[in-house]
């Protein structure tokens, strides 16, 4: 991200747990995880940001670029990314779940949406009394909206699910046969057809989806070999 914040002539900022100095109250921590009230604080730090930018762009940690010289922001004044989520269902079946995420946001100052989005989250967050997934004010979110409205996507900032990640992995050589099924029954070349028969354009930059990939039972020493796949040119099709 460094690297490809410089070559773009963008001012890069990593932001740790101080993000979440940038939440309305500190109430909502004490109600939801990290990980659902990260989805607001982002939103709200970029905010403040467009005070001095006339763009901003937010990219998760895990967040990888492909191709340094051809990941661009879109011509847009918001954008989210692309979510293709290749998985198998409960009764075993190969399905792509096409939706958009927020592991890349793209915001122009002046744009329509963000304050929207902001009072949107703030809103579910507020008024809710049960239990949420982590991706509520996400993902989930954000996909609902795009199912109504047709949201921005930057079709280029991709999604990699656990099953996609061990296809990527497999192909290469990275994981022999038997650690393959532990994580998916059906071929590598068959996953990986079935995310570019969903995929409007080939990612140039992916979000790794490090934590959930590790929870599947790829260690940090396969999440680094993947990095080292998809930046030599290893990429799904």
């Amino acid at each position: 991200m460094r690297t490809w914040a410089l070559k773009q002539g963008f001012e890069y900022r990593f932001l740790d747990d101080h993000l979440f100095d940038y939440l309305p109250s500190a109430e909502l921590l004490s109600r939801y995880n990290v990980v659902i009230v990260s989805d607001l604080a982002r939103l709200r730090w970029l905010r403040y940001l467009l005070l001095d930018y006339d763009q901003v762009i937010w990219c998760d940690a895990d967040f990888l670029i492909i191709d340094v010289d051809g990941f661009k922001p879109v011509k847009s004044s918001y954008a989210v990314g692309r979510e293709v989520w290749v998985d198998q269902t409960t009764d075993g079946q190969l399905k792509a779940f096409k939706k958009v995420h927020n592991a890349y946001l793209q915001f122009d100052r002046g744009n329509a949406f963000l304050d929207f989005y902001i009072e949107t989250a703030e809103h579910l967050l507020e008024r809710n009394t049960g239990g949420v997934p982590n991706q509520f004010v996400g993902p989930k979110l954000l996909t609902a909206l795009h199912n109504v409205a047709g949201l921005t996507v930057h079709e280029q900032a991709g999604m990699l699910s656990p099953v996609l990640a061990a296809a990527c992995l497999r192909r290469a050589g990275a994981l022999d046969s038997a650690e393959y099924s532990a994580l998916c029954r059906h071929p590598a070349d068959r996953v990986m057809a079935l995310f570019a028969k969903r995929s409007d354009q080939l990612p140039l930059a992916m979000n790794l989806s490090a934590s959930c990939i590790e929870s599947q039972g790829l260690n940090s020493d396969r999440v680094e070999q993947l990095c080292e796949l998809l930046l030599s040119g290893g990429m799904i099709i």
